[in-house]
């Protein structure tokens, strides 16, 4: 289920991200340190067990909402909150976006460690929300797994 729709043709995606994120450093003459570079690659781990979850709480769905055609349409909606930096948005929104629905964990907090701009508590913070939200996908999915009783039902 996890990696049924994969498509390995988007690595370029990621590859343009990093080309864009070294051209970026380069031009701005910034040289993140050794701890910042850690912590920009413990972050970016954490934002994509974020996303990762997401995904799965949104196919668990399926056990409970038996017509619940959209959850892709859902997902994209909420990774499109992302593509922004959270700072722009009004602190109730930016609160929603890093802990209830934790999208820029996965796009603003790595980078606001690559930048220094994270203290380590902060950190340690964001990367046990998304441990957090991994075990909450876990229970969630082994709960509607739990609840299925078969497809001919």
């Amino acid at each position: 289920m996890s990696f049924a729709r994969t498509v390995v043709w988007r690595i370029w995606d990621l590859a343009l991200g990093l080309v864009l994120l070294v051209i970026g450093l380069t031009r701005s003459g910034y040289e993140p340190g050794l701890i910042e570079l850690l912590g920009f690659a413990a972050l970016l781990a954490s934002g994509l067990l974020v996303i990762y979850s997401l995904w799965v709480v949104l196919v668990a769905a399926t056990f409970w909402f038996t017509k619940f055609d959209n959850n892709v349409t859902i997902l994209q909606a909420l990774l499109d909150t992302g593509r922004y930096p959270a700072t722009i948005y009004p602190p109730w929104l930016r609160m929603i976006v890093t802990f209830l629905i934790p999208i820029a964990l996965a796009t603003t907090v790595p980078l606001q460690a690559l930048r220094g701009d994270l203290a380590a508590w902060q950190v340690l913070l964001f990367l046990a929300v998304g441990a957090g939200a991994y075990l909450l996908a876990y229970r969630v999915w082994c709960a509607g797994v739990r609840r299925y009783s078969g497809a001919s039902s």
